[in-house]
């Protein structure tokens, strides 16, 4: 059985799971590509995708998951956008055939502002990334600029109330709960087009086995 880790180990956590990084971070990333699978194929599967459709993942760690975004439908094109380094280079080379093969970039932005032209993409999706938005009001307010008319992203996060309960969820984190995640929607001028309610047992990353409730907000603006 995993011992609890010590108080510095869990600062370290929560650093790394905000911006992963180095050798950890590479580590890091394959337990969350294991443990959030469930979460992102849930969202995968709200995107509804079709023939030609343009994707954007905000946050895709180091894509793990990527073959089966691709596999939804024909003739998809896939960016991956994100923050840290180490996850674009894990993407990058866990990826390389798919991205030899198909429309695949993973790119690096400054976690504010979406660097795309308006109406650019048929659907965005993001797994467990809400809670460090700098600005969640703006940062919305990006993803539905980059959505083309009819478009929508899709949301998905744990529950404040099984986060709450993590030990190594801190000042680095802002959890939400589905009110909070509605008022953010209306006061970025989006609305929601479905919320959906999960629940699962994982074993979190601090190694015990948890019930995690989670849930997937489908939006679009106004």
């Amino acid at each position: 059985m995993p011992q609890p880790l010590n108080e510095r180990e869990l600062q370290e956590l929560e650093r790394q799971l905000s911006r992963p990084s180095g050798t950890a971070g590479a580590e890091l990333a394959q337990n969350m590509d294991a443990t959030n699978r469930s979460m992102t194929v849930a969202a995968v599967e709200q995107l509804q995708l079709t023939d030609q459709q343009r994707v954007l993942e905000i946050g895709p760690g180091n894509a793990g998951h990527l073959a089966h975004v691709l596999g939804q439908a024909k003739d998809l094109a896939y960016w991956g956008l994100e923050i840290s380094e180490t996850m674009q280079a894990e993407a990058q080379r866990i990826n390389a055939d798919l991205i030899a093969e198909q429309s695949v970039t993973f790119q690096r932005y400054d976690g504010q502002q979406l660097p795309f032209p308006d109406a650019h993409f048929d659907r965005v999706m993001t797994v467990n990334t809400l809670y460090f938005w700098t600005n969640p009001v703006a940062f919305l307010g990006e993803i539905y600029r980059v959505l083309r008319p009819g478009g929508y992203a899709v949301i998905c996060y744990a529950q404040k109330s099984f986060m709450e309960r993590l030990p190594f969820v801190r000042d680095k984190f802002t959890l939400y709960d589905n009110a909070a995640v509605r008022q953010l929607v209306e006061r970025a001028g989006g609305r929601i087009l479905d919320l959906s309610d999960r629940s699962e047992t994982v074993r979190s990353k601090a190694g015990d086995q948890v019930q995690r409730d989670f849930s997937l907000a489908k939006t679009q603006p106004k």
